[in-house]
């Protein structure tokens, strides 16, 4: 799928008040309070909403499950994100919202490491794609300082190794990394790339 997709039929909602009553504000409180038993009686009637954009521009189901309670993760919330990523195809996976971000993306920056497992299981290829700012996963995942995520991402990254990484990419993780002291003190030059070796 080309990375500059955004979601599908992000704008089926506007103008069909019928359906956005009905359809899109019902599934987008299931997605936010993690209630699959609401969301499934959403999609036996309609499944081809797994990737519809909700409203608020918040993206698909899966974006909104992405953000939900993220101070208190339970299994509840990552059922819900198994049961989804389960409806969904791989290209449905890749699908952005209006800020340019992956579902994976927003696990990967505000999430749970065991959510962005879940896509990623499905899907590897959302490793590479790039959202808000234009910074990968494994980035922003440094950013915003969530450091089990950072230590399973870079490992899953071939330690920053790919053809899609830059060396400003790799200058901004580091930096970040090493600010938030995820990384050990030896770094190793590697052609033009920087690797180094998180400590487990």
């Amino acid at each position: 799928m080309d990375n500059n997709l955004t979601v599908c039929f992000c704008n089926y909602f506007e103008g069909n008040r019928e359906d956005y009553l009905n359809l899109a504000v019902p599934l987008y409180e299931a997605s936010i309070t993690s209630d699959w038993e609401a969301a499934k009686l959403i999609f036996e009637k309609r499944p081809d909403l797994v990737r519809f954009g909700l409203p608020k521009n918040s993206g698909t189901a899966l974006h909104v499950a992405a953000i939900a309670d993220q101070n208190q993760w339970t299994k509840k919330n990552l059922d819900f994100v198994k049961n989804l990523v389960d409806m969904m195809t791989i290209d449905d996976l890749e699908l952005k919202n209006k800020h340019s971000n992956t579902a994976f993306w927003i696990a990967t920056a505000f999430g749970d490491m065991e959510m962005a497992m879940i896509m990623m299981e499905k899907n590897p290829n959302l490793l590479n794609i790039r959202g808000s700012a234009g910074l990968l996963p494994l980035s922003v995942s440094a950013f915003t300082g969530r450091h089990s995520t950072v230590r399973y991402l870079y490992n899953r990254s071939q330690k920053m190794s790919g053809d899609h990484w830059t060396e400003s990419d790799m200058d901004f993780t580091l930096l970040h990394c090493v600010e938030r002291d995820f990384f050990g003190k030896q770094f190793l030059s590697i052609s033009y790339a920087l690797h180094c070796t998180i400590i487990t």
